[in-house]
């Protein structure tokens, strides 16, 4: 990743894993940081994290050791027992890249988070939602980019990949 990127998402690692979602289509959301309640009915949480990470459609698994904890295939019932408080996930201590579009994220608890990317159009296969309105995504061909999550996105930074 170039400097840009890992400026920005830096200042996630060492935070606490305070919200787990799984939403629509198997996605997965990982809250870090502090909750943000944000009183809107809309939304299906009453709280999301400060920093925002996980996937809208690809592939993903929880694991500690050898053991598949959770995973996207697992049946939906299954996964509702999948909060916070199911697992301990703790701090997130590295965010890296399996392969050019695949990335693992490790806890100081043992437990790592791996999403796979499985779609093949150019949507994203991994993101970050940043306090100050700032998106950062890694998409089709193994492109990190930068951009506003309060307004339409411009991609606008390449990277090679490297681990924070």
């Amino acid at each position: 990743m170039n400097e840009n990127i890992l400026k920005v998402i830096k200042p996630l690692l060492g935070k606490k894993c305070c919200r787990i979602k799984v939403g629509s289509y198997k996605s997965l959301s990982l809250g870090f940081g502090e909750k943000t309640y944000h009183n809107d009915p809309r939304l299906n949480d009453d709280y999301y994290g400060e920093w925002e990470a996980g996937c809208f459609y690809c592939a993903w698994r929880i694991m500690r050791g050898d053991n598949i904890l959770y995973g996207a295939d697992d049946s939906i019932e299954y996964l509702e027992k999948l909060n916070v408080d199911a697992i301990d996930m703790g701090k997130l201590i590295s965010l890296e890249q399996l392969s050019n579009i695949d990335v693992r994220l490790k806890f100081d608890s043992g437990i790592v988070v791996d999403f796979f990317a499985t779609i093949s159009d150019t949507d994203e296969y991994f993101h970050i939602f940043c306090p100050d309105h700032i998106y950062v995504e890694l998409a089709a061909g193994g492109k990190w980019s930068i951009g506003g999550s309060n307004k339409p996105f411009n991609q606008s930074e390449d990277t090679d990949k490297n681990s924070v």
